[in-house]
């Protein structure tokens, strides 16, 4: 027990699940989350751990799990998926055209992260994968929906 008592979690990465269970337990860790986050969880973390730094990580595993980061404030009313990473560009999507601001849409992703198509289904491969519109190489169809806000 003695060891555990001193361990103190640096990084760490959890799903939204876990993450709700160390949220309410009073650790000192510092998790990151990724799919749906809860608002109420991360405001009661943010609130035992003062000054952690707590990112939401957005994206498929097609796209090797991240494609998005935001990193979350103290202060917040909800919990956008954030700005593309590195080699990465997100598309909001509606009959074939981009979306401007707060015009909702399919998210796609491209970039050196999206994968080539799924081994062994061609046809769910070619109905998700595709060559992408707005620039080189294959753009993913999450299926995920979304829409741009205004960066201030």
């Amino acid at each position: 027990m003695e060891a555990e008592e001193e361990s103190v979690i640096k990084n760490g990465y959890s799903s939204p699940e876990i993450a709700n269970i160390i949220y309410t337990s009073g650790t000192t860790g510092k998790p990151i989350g990724g799919e749906v986050l809860s608002d109420t969880h991360v405001s009661l973390f943010k609130k035992r751990n003062n000054n952690v730094k707590l990112i939401n990580g957005y994206g498929p595993t097609e796209n090797t799990t991240f494609t998005t980061t935001y990193e979350i404030p103290e202060n917040f009313d909800s919990i956008p998926i954030g700005k593309p990473i590195n080699n990465t560009q997100v598309f909001i999507v509606r009959d074939g055209k981009l979306c401007g601001i707060k015009v909702p849409g399919e998210l796609w992703v491209a970039g050196s992260g999206v994968a080539k198509g799924y081994l062994n289904f061609p046809l769910l491969t070619k109905e998700k994968f595709l060559k992408n519109p707005f620039g080189d190489g294959i753009v993913y169809r999450t299926g995920d929906m979304g829409y741009w806000e205004k960066v201030e």
